[in-house]
């Protein structure tokens, strides 16, 4: 998927003031989300593991996206590039009209 631009809702603490997250579309309304034992799936396709030491940082027992089901119109999950990053997998999903805009990652 597209990277884009944005700021997670209740994480400002964790953002300088004029900050934005970078983080890669995987998933969008009407794809199925599950958390079993720990694991991520999207649309039964395994998408890496939830953190309990992230999510214990955030102030969270379980993911966010546990109980989603299939993802509401409107809606996307945002995910990192790397197992370790702070992503959907912790903040849950991102209305589409808190997405700041496209971003082109430089390598």
């Amino acid at each position: 998927g597209d990277f884009v631009t944005f700021r997670p809702r209740g994480f400002d603490h964790l953002v300088p003031k004029h900050g934005l997250f970078v983080k890669r579309i995987a998933a969008m309304g009407g794809d199925q989300l599950q958390v079993i034992r720990g694991e991520l799936r999207i649309n039964g396709k395994g998408a890496g593991r939830v953190d309990p030491i992230i999510l214990a940082h955030v102030g969270r027992n379980e993911s966010p996206l546990a109980d989603v089901g299939s993802i509401p119109e409107g809606w996307v999950l945002l995910l990192g590039e790397s197992q370790g990053s702070f992503d959907g997998r912790y903040f849950g999903l991102v209305a589409v009209g808190d997405v700041g805009g496209k971003a082109w990652p430089v390598w």
